[in-house]
Parts: C-alpha cells; structure tokens; sequence
C-alpha cells in the first residue's frame, strides 16, 4: 500500500488511542539496510537534513544527522544571509514545524549513509493516526524538489507527482524562485 498526501492541515483535530491507529504498510521495494525506528528528539538544520538533538544552536559533532531521501530543498551554505539560496530559510522552517511531533519515525531504504556521513532515511510523521511522509509534504508545498539522480529509492513515484502538481500551481519556490 502507498503513503499518499492527505490534507491534514484541513482535517479538525480528532484524537486517538495508540491502538486504535491504523499504520499502513509503506511501499517497500527492496530490502531496507535498517529497521526502521521512532525518535522523539529532531531539529531541522536546513530542508533535508535534521539532527536528532533538541537543540540545533548547539550540535555536537557526534550528534546524528539525516539526509532525508528522495528530496532536494534549497542549501542555506551554513547561514541565512546572502549565502543561502532562494527558500532555502522557508524550507528549514517547515520543516521545523514537521518536527514539532511527539512521534517521528525512521524508515530506511537499501543505504543506510551516505556520502558525507549522514544516516540517509525517510522521515514519516503521525498526524490523526495517518503516517505522513514528510518528504511528500515538503515537495507538495514547494519547499524542495525530487532528487531525481536515483528513481530506485521507496517513494519516488508519489514525490515525482506531487513535485508536478507543486509546479503546475507555482506552489512555493515554483512562484519564488523560478
């Protein structure tokens, strides 16, 4: 079963019991290099990578970071000034706001680090007893593209279509920076 978009932003609010919550499946293809795991403590250091501390003003050079996968956002080049790139603030603060969950789950594809030493994952958030994959989320609202260099990681189909209708409607840096 695909993860697909919903609009939990126009859901009202409805509380759930743990067990009462239905957590579909997400599409798996291939065999993940991890099982996936729950952390409660994430910060965003910029659109695609967050840092599993509560405090991003002081990171510790041993404090993990995950690369979201499948996503591309806008690179702040360690500052907010003119040195980052269009929306690139806009997108560490959505994300920001995705974090503010109690729950936040890690699902891993077949790598599980990547080239700069960053545990790659999809980041999948609980809203109304609905897993959300927050790359989706990020890409729907056009805060950040689909990495298109590798269409064999999980999820690619949904992200390219929701990169197509962020685009078609000039959501976000659609309209900003292009």
């Amino acid at each position: 079963m695909r993860l697909t978009l919903i609009s939990w932003w126009m859901m009202p609010f409805v509380g759930c019991v743990e067990e009462d919550c239905k957590r579909p499946e997400l599409e798996q293809d291939g065999t993940p290099c991890a099982e996936s795991r729950y952390v409660t403590e994430a910060c965003a250091l910029d659109g695609d990578t967050i840092a599993l501390t509560r405090d991003c003003n002081d990171v510790a050079t041993d404090t993990e970071r995950i690369r979201i996968l499948g996503i591309d956002t806008p690179d702040r080049d360690g500052s907010s000034g003119p040195d980052a790139e269009c929306y690139a603030e806009e997108a560490k603060d959505y994300l920001s706001s995705l974090l503010k969950r109690p729950r936040i789950r890690l699902d891993f594809d077949q790598e599980c680090v990547g080239p700069y030493g960053r545990t790659l994952a999809h980041v999948v958030i609980e809203e109304n007893c609905e897993d959300l994959l927050v790359s989706q989320l990020i890409v729907a609202k056009g805060y950040g593209t689909v990495y298109e260099f590798d269409d064999s990681i999980r999820h690619f189909d949904p992200l390219m279509a929701a990169q197509e209708r962020a685009e078609a409607d000039g959501t976000g840096l659609w309209s900003a920076c292009y």
